[in-house]
């Protein structure tokens, strides 16, 4: 089963970033240096916060929790062979939602398996395969199924336009363009290698300023276009410390972020 994109979780993918062709974190494995900045927490303007722990430079675990409860209300755990993320877990509350495991050649994410749980006890399982082109372009195809999606790149190695495809046929198309500083997810250790398998995943290198959805084909919410706008403040390290975000020009939501 395909994984559908809703508009409305952007106010927490839109910080949960990663780019592709930097390996420059590496350098930083079991060390926290003071003048690498790690995410360390956001805090929302609806009151839900979102912290991070590491293990050094990499992930360990990022959990969100609402209006001061104690227990996460979501939460992700990471698993590393080495200095690449093998494993990505998704839970809501202590329910195991989706595993994805990763398998890279020549340090380049090559094919992913993926598991949906539900709460029957029945669960979805797939692969996705990963193709690089030399005009910059990456596809994403899904196994056993003519559907599939495609990535552009500018020079930075930021994702500038991701098209779906379902059946052979253009069903959603998103454009986003970007400021020239860095993203609070820049120094996680391998988390620019994924790139391909997650929204939140588009952009390390720099943040995102305008992001523009089109959903095109057969998709219960086409034809219809969202446009949304970013705003952030950043340090004297050129690292976001607030941000705030305009859904086609109406306040959506801001937060701060904080840092180890």
């Amino acid at each position: 089963m395909r994984k559908i994109f809703y508009l409305l979780s952007l106010t927490f993918l839109m910080l949960q970033s990663c780019s592709s062709g930097d390996d420059s974190t590496g350098n930083y494995e079991g060390t926290t240096p003071s003048e690498v900045l790690l995410i360390k927490e956001i805090k929302y303007s609806d009151e839900s916060v979102t912290k991070f722990i590491y293990n050094g430079n990499k992930i360990f675990s990022i959990a969100t929790y609402e209006n001061g409860y104690e227990t996460p209300h979501s939460s992700e755990k990471f698993t590393y062979t080495g200095n690449l993320i093998t494993k990505w877990e998704e839970y809501m509350g202590n329910t195991l939602n989706l595993t994805r495991e990763y398998f890279y050649s020549n340090n380049k994410l090559d094919y992913m398996i993926f598991k949906y749980n539900y709460h029957t006890g029945n669960y979805d399982q797939g692969r996705c395969d990963f193709v690089y082109n030399p005009d910059n372009t990456v596809y994403k195809y899904y196994q056993n199924s003519t559907d599939y999606d495609k990535y552009y790149f500018d020079s930075n190695n930021n994702v500038i336009k991701f098209e779906e495809f379902e059946e052979g046929n253009l069903e959603s198309a998103e454009d986003f363009s970007y400021d020239n500083k860095n993203t609070a997810y820049k120094n996680i250790l391998g988390y620019d290698k994924l790139i391909f398998d997650d929204y939140k995943c588009f952009y390390i290198k720099n943040n995102i300023k305008n992001w523009e959805q089109n959903f095109i084909g057969s998709l219960g919410d086409a034809p219809e276009k969202f446009y949304m706008t970013y705003n952030y403040q950043y340090n004297n390290q050129n690292y976001p410390i607030s941000f705030s975000i305009l859904l086609d020009g109406n306040n959506y939501g801001s937060g701060q972020i904080f840092y180890y």
